[in-house]
């Protein structure tokens, strides 16, 4: 069967505010993706991608600014019955 599934999310800062965000796909299920799982950032910022010590991917921006933030992702995966 396959599965589309996504979110927007939306943050709102009244300061410049470090974020780490954990919004990816967990480790475990990578290999049933049939597309990339990508974030989107609306305004667009500089954000990057990294994996820690247990192989989970995070996205991170270093400081946002005043402002609403919206993070979009949409995504195709396979699920086996």
């Amino acid at each position: 069967m396959k599965i589309r599934a996504g979110f927007t999310i939306a943050y709102e800062c009244g300061a410049p505010t470090p974020m780490l965000l954990v919004l990816n796909l967990h480790p475990s299920r990578r290999g049933d993706l049939l597309t990339d799982q990508a974030l989107t950032f609306d305004p667009p910022i500089e954000a990057r991608d990294y994996l820690d010590g247990f192989g989970r991917k995070f996205q991170t921006k270093k400081v946002l600014v005043n402002r609403v933030i919206k993070v979009v992702t949409v995504l195709l995966a396979v699920s086996p019955m």
